[in-house]
């Protein structure tokens, strides 16, 4: 089922005449049995497109957003994905080569090897067919994080949904390769057995470190804890057994996620259990401590509109030491979405060095000496673009669909006048300006700024 937002608090079912192949199940295979979906701008056009999982004999699907409010199912003749028979659950995306084009992971439950693409741009993957993601299976999910602060993607990677398994963290070795971390240098994420089932990653007691929790799916009444991880800081991970989430009865716990639903700035925890036994959910409040955090909330214009895939990074003195943090904004595994606000935990430190925000589109920006303790929404700039036609020099201007925008002209680059105001309406986020009228000088420089409401 796929239902748009109309606004104002109301949703609104889509037929197949709305959407498109994307709606219903474009296969005839009677057993195809669709599990997930995951979000990503694959061909960084400013729309989101989706690749859906399936568990049934038939491939995955993967649908490509028009920018018409319609989706087309691509084929793996096109992009040279989707053409493996997956039987797949929590695929997730995630730029792990830092080229800005996202990539793909598919977990494979049974009979075979995980899916890795990496993106080629162009709309083209390649499938990686080497290396220690390839070489391992049977896992219902994966979730790319930055555990180290070294500002690359690794992947974690869940071995359930049967008992007596260990699950596996891939370190980025920063060249496009991953090792399989062991356990004397990480600690117990990898070596713990248990029947687990999902995964979330967030730095819930804001010391600058994401720390980890996993969920336990044995369906007995006495089955027992979900396994709450604390990050050392020095790359190793220490159980927390003490407290509720590392305390309590894990009772067919399926999937969980780190969230600050009461926006006090410390990450609380939601854990969803099984609709196979009478089990309620869990909700954990963080308590919090001293420590300072921020929020980053991104809004995309010339990216799509939630801004998945950008990356955003801190630079901060914590305890002493200098390092960056990195997040990148995504919709998460398919059965264990994440809030799209990057959230960082700061330590001791009031203030953040330097918050850099990759958008998708390419466009970098820098801010320098951001007090901490505070959620930052930040609009991506447009871009503005100039071109002769038939002599007239015209303006070409990429922002967002229904933001105004102030085109304003200099000869000095210190004094500024008003060229128009203009609303973008197309669906394309391009709007243009013909100077026709304008008088002829030697130069002249031109920005476009936001129109604040």
């Amino acid at each position: 089922m796929f239902f748009r937002d109309e606004g104002q608090g109301s949703f609104r079912k889509m037929m197949p005449r709305d959407v498109g192949p994307i709606l219903p199940g474009t296969s005839s295979n009677t057993e195809d049995n669709v599990q997930g979906a995951g979000w990503a701008d694959y061909d960084r056009d400013g729309f989101l497109d989706v690749y859906v999982s399936l568990s049934g004999m038939g491939t995955d699907w993967l649908f490509r957003n028009l920018g018409d409010g319609t989706f087309a199912k691509i084929s793996s003749s096109q992009t040279g994905i989707a053409a493996d028979r997956a039987y797949s659950y929590g695929i997730t995306w995630g730029d792990f080569d830092n080229d800005g084009w996202p990539d793909l992971f598919v977990p494979v439950i049974a009979n075979g090897t995980h899916l890795l693409y990496r993106n080629l741009g162009g709309g083209r993957f390649a499938r990686v067919t080497t290396g220690s993601i390839a070489a391992d299976g049977e896992a219902n999910s994966g979730k790319w994080v930055d555990y180290n602060n070294d500002g690359h993607l690794d992947l974690f990677v869940v071995h359930g949904l049967n008992p007596g398994k260990t699950n596996a963290l891939h370190r980025n070795n920063g060249d496009g390769t991953f090792t399989a971390m062991p356990g004397d240098i990480v600690g117990p994420i990898v070596t713990d057995v248990g029947m687990y089932a999902g995964s979330s990653w967030g730095d819930y007691d804001n010391d600058g470190h994401l720390d980890l929790m996993v969920t336990n799916n044995d369906r007995n009444p006495g089955g027992g804890p979900n396994f709450l991880y604390h990050n050392n800081g020095d790359g190793s991970f220490t159980r927390i057994r003490s407290g509720s989430p590392g305390n309590d009865a894990g009772a067919a716990s399926t999937f969980c996620t780190w969230a600050d639903y009461d926006e006090d700035g410390f990450l609380d925890l939601f854990v969803a259990r099984s609709v196979f036994v009478e089990f309620t959910n869990l909700l954990y409040r963080n308590n919090g401590n001293s420590n300072h955090w921020l929020k980053v909330k991104l809004t995309g214009t010339v990216s799509n509109r939630q801004a998945i895939g950008a990356k955003v990074r801190v630079k901060a003195t914590i305890r002493g030491k200098t390092f960056w943090q990195m997040r990148e904004v995504s919709s998460g595994p398919a059965f264990s979405q994440t809030p799209l606000t990057a959230h960082f935990g700061l330590g001791d430190a009031a203030t953040v060095d330097t918050l850099r925000i990759e958008w998708p589109s390419g466009f970098v920006q820098e801010f320098r000496n951001v007090p901490a303790r505070q959620t930052l929404s930040v609009t991506e700039p447009p871009r503005l673009s100039a071109s002769v036609n038939s002599g007239i020099p015209v303006l070409a201007l990429k922002g967002g669909r229904g933001f105004s925008y102030s085109v304003e002209a200099s000869t000095d680059l210190r004094s500024w006048e008003l060229v128009e105001t203009l609303v973008v309406q197309d669906i394309s986020g391009m709007a243009r300006i013909s100077l026709r009228d304008w008088p002829g000088i030697n130069h002249r420089f031109f920005r476009a700024r936001q129109s604040l409401p």
